[in-house]
């Protein structure tokens, strides 16, 4: 793969975003290589899904001193966007470009706040609206609306204000809600924009699965993520892709390409590579794995599958188990991969598609068993109508004896109320295969856990 050529003078960019995720990396005690602040660059990016919420993968051009294992996941922080920014510069009628100084120059009077954690984060000198853009988090939810609400009601008499201003706080809940959309009922309430800030949440990295393996490509790091209606990285992220391709933000509505998209633009993009977890490979390349990750859940697989496929060509054989799993015959060189993904459609959703169908006919993966959700069954290898819950119940007898004849690692990735079902199911598997009470299979599943054989990655 090649870096797009680059042109333009991101070096404003960089600074102020690596000073905050730099703070991050300190709070979160991140030390060594995988701590560093790292600024890769969009490379190129593609729509991995025909409807329903986008799904977009993008390539990052990265140093090559950025070392990565499969499994670990990287820090981004989002900016507010630029016109949410300029509704609130207007509605308190501030210059954007004005300095935001620090308590030691305006003095603490002035301040409704004074240990207000902004000041620790902010790198002085900077304008107010970088304070607005990049440190602060302009949605409230009911953790914090007690304050802003609160000094709202501070700048206002009116018994109406506050009747309205009270019932906006009970609606409140832990899903965030735009500010600027309640202040813009209220244009005549406007305390200093200081104290507002210094109520506000700084804003906070997100983090995501690397779905690429450094063995394959020591240059290009990716990730893949859900546009989220109302998610504020997402939506930042791929107005960052938008931007880098010189593309306007799309309808709802419009046509999608699953093609890489050509970027002609430079977009950085700071990062902090977290360090590895027990959610890795083992170091034993024979060792089976069983890996279960539906939706998103599949995308710290892809890099476990092109870790597995380079090692496979340094051994120069294909993919058999040295422990002859059911599912194969052949020739050991590296443990068998079986696969168990889900999702809606085939052809609305089906994440990787053709990557995992050449893994599976590459024999890099052993089997590869997909449950669409609003499908029915069409009796290929891989299946429709259900979830991947009981696609683990129809190979019941195949994963039973690789986690315990074969010592296979089991990885879950996904949302937690999958997480939580696939872990009852292997509850049952275990207890129907094995002859165990329920109490004895849940006591297994809980060993292998503790063993460091059977690893999630749930949100």
């Amino acid at each position: 793969m090649t870096s797009p050529p680059l042109a333009g003078d991101d070096s404003e960019q960089k600074t102020e975003h690596s000073s905050i995720l730099t703070r991050y990396q300190a709070e979160n005690a991140l030390t060594g290589p995988a701590g560093g602040t790292n600024d890769a660059v969009i490379c190129q990016w593609r729509n991995m899904t025909v409807s329903g919420n986008r799904v977009i993968q993008l390539t990052l051009s990265v140093s090559e001193e950025t070392v990565w294992q499969p499994g670990q996941t990287i820090a981004l922080l989002p900016w507010n966007e630029t016109s949410v920014v300029d509704r609130f510069l207007k509605h308190f009628n501030e210059n954007g470009e004005a300095p935001f100084h620090p308590l030691s120059v305006v003095g603490e009077a002035s301040s409704c706040f004074v240990n207000s954690p902004i000041y620790s984060y902010i790198d002085f000198p900077l304008s107010l609206r970088k304070v607005l853009t990049r440190y602060v988090s302009l949605r409230i939810k009911n953790s914090n609306g007690k304050e802003i609400i609160g000094l709202l009601k501070q700048h206002t008499e009116s018994a109406d204000d506050h009747a309205a201003l009270n019932a906006i706080l009970q609606e409140l809940t832990s899903t965030p809600t735009e500010l600027i959309t309640i202040l813009e009922k209220f244009p005549h309430i406007k305390p200093p924009i200081r104290h507002l800030i210094e109520n506000l949440f700084t804003l906070q990295p997100r983090e995501y699965s690397i779905c690429s393996a450094k063995s394959k490509d020591p240059h290009h790091l990716s990730i893949c993520f859900k546009v989220v209606p109302f998610g504020l990285c997402t939506h930042w992220l791929f107005e960052q892709c938008l931007w880098s391709s010189n593309l306007p933000v799309p309808k709802e509505d419009a046509a999608r390409s699953g093609e890489w998209q050509k970027v002609v633009r430079r977009c950085v993009i700071p990062f902090v590579l977290r360090p590895p977890t027990e959610f890795r490979m083992p170091k034993d390349p024979l060792i089976p794995l069983i890996l279960i990750g539906p939706g998103l859940g599949v995308n710290p697989f892809i890099a476990f599958l092109e870790e597995r496929e380079q090692q496979v060509k340094e051994r120069g054989g294909l993919v058999t188990s040295a422990q002859e799993s059911p599912l194969s015959e052949g020739n050991p060189t590296t443990g068998t991969i079986d696969l168990f993904f889900g999702c809606r459609r085939r052809y609305e959703d089906f994440l990787f598609k053709e990557e995992l169908s050449s893994f599976f006919q590459t024999k890099v993966l052993n089997s590869l068993t997909v449950a669409f959700s609003r499908e029915a069954n069409d009796g290929a290898f891989w299946y429709g109508g259900c979830y991947v819950q009981e696609k683990l119940l129809e190979s019941a007898l195949v994963i039973s004896e690789l986690i315990t004849q074969k010592s296979a690692y089991v990885y879950v990735c996904g949302d937690s109320n999958m997480g939580k079902e696939v872990h009852q199911t292997l509850i049952e598997i275990i207890q129907q295969t094995t002859g165990k009470s329920e109490s004895g299979a849940t006591e297994y599943v809980e060993y292998i856990m503790s063993q460091g054989r059977y690893t999630r990655d749930v949100w």
